[in-house]
């Protein structure tokens, strides 16, 4: 079994094909890709470090696989695990509320005191406000496929290199 759980939810596909570009990315061997809406408790709980994508539908409201999950996030043990967060959004229809799917998954695990890491920072963004922007970041890798496709893989293997030194991965 891989040492990274990339769970994502995803209506359109968008969300899940950025999950099988980060599981390329850390290396096949590294990282098992889940679709949120068929995981279980012990899903979660295999894995010491995880990723969640997610995308935001509608003006603010997380996307419906996750909304039907948060549950079981209050019933896991994340004292010793390493989670980050991902989003996709649009920036321009939806400047009140880009990436805030990000931001209530965000929410609902800091209820349990949980280690996040991975925030990025809002540079080359445009967007009003967002229930994932936090303290001057926003708390995951924010992506916009729509207007930013063209900048999407070089911010995404930023994010990896980065996780990649934090997870600690055992070598190859």
């Amino acid at each position: 079994m891989a040492e990274i759980g990339i769970f994502y939810g995803s209506s359109h596909g968008n969300v899940k094909q950025i999950a099988r570009e980060l599981r390329i990315l850390f290396g096949p061997e590294n990282a098992d890709i889940k679709n949120i809406k068929h995981a279980k408790k012990e899903d979660l709980e295999a894995y010491n470090y995880l990723i969640f994508g997610c995308s935001t539908r509608d003006a603010g409201m997380i996307q419906e696989d996750w909304e039907y999950k948060l549950a079981i996030l209050s019933e896991i043990d994340f004292q010793n695990k390493k989670i980050a967060l991902f989003s996709l959004g649009d920036q321009k229809h939806y400047p009140n509320s880009f990436v805030d799917g990000m931001g209530i998954l965000y929410d609902k695990l800091n209820e349990n005191d949980v280690k996040i890491i991975g925030n990025w920072y809002p540079y080359g963004y445009i967007f009003r406000k967002s229930k994932a922007f936090k303290h001057g970041s926003f708390v995951g890798l924010a992506l916009d496929e729509k207007f930013q496709h063209s900048i999407t893989h070089e911010r995404l293997q930023k994010w990896t290199d980065y996780l990649k030194s934090q997870f600690k991965l055992s070598p190859n």
